[in-house]
């Protein structure tokens, strides 16, 4: 009998062996990807001024510009666009016009749609200078800024403006150069 119990006892341990899994053994590694940061920009377009009838008293047209903004700097450090007319709206004719001041133009609000998203973003933090900035001139002035952490996306801002055409300017055309640029917010 005693040769059956050592077999016994050699089987049992052989089987209980096959029942007890080997330790796992685990390595970890760590996934990396760069981004790269793209471009903060802005422009303006769709410039457009009402015409007008020579007269005798100074006299406002009235318009309206689309500022757009595009920040793919990746910062999320917020910006701030500013305009300027870099010249006087200079007189073309035949009639020995007098240019028209930049000092005349100025912005008078935001137009009815507001501060559109383009890219899905939100519009929080977001804001315009609107009818308090006034003349615009020749200094730049800033008509739109995003906080920090703010602005991160592609907006379009239609902007109401007005230039006031003196009186008795000469038939012709007038024109100047409106300047858009946008910055990083300090």
């Amino acid at each position: 009998m005693r040769t059956s119990v050592k077999t016994l006892a050699a089987g049992s341990l052989a089987v209980a062996s096959l029942l007890i899994a080997p330790a796992a053994i685990a390595e970890t590694s760590t996934a990396t990807v760069g981004v790269t940061g793209g471009e903060l920009t802005a422009s303006a377009t769709n410039v457009t001024l009402t015409g007008v009838s020579t007269d005798h008293a100074d006299q406002d047209t009235n318009g309206s510009v689309e500022v757009i903004v595009d920040d793919l700097s990746g910062t999320g450090a917020g910006w701030n666009v500013t305009q300027q007319v870099t010249t006087d709206f200079l007189y073309a004719g035949a009639f020995g016009g007098t240019d028209i001041p930049a000092n005349n133009f100025s912005v008078s609000g935001v137009g009815a749609e507001g501060i559109t998203s383009t890219s899905g973003a939100s519009t929080e933090g977001i804001t315009t200078a609107g009818a308090g900035i006034g003349a615009i001139g020749t200094e730049a002035k800033t008509v739109l800024s995003a906080t920090a952490g703010n602005g991160e996306g592609a907006y379009t801002v239609p902007l109401s403006v007005t230039l006031t055409v003196p009186a008795d300017s000469r038939e012709g055309s007038y024109a100047a150069t409106l300047t858009t640029t946008v910055s990083t917010a300090l």
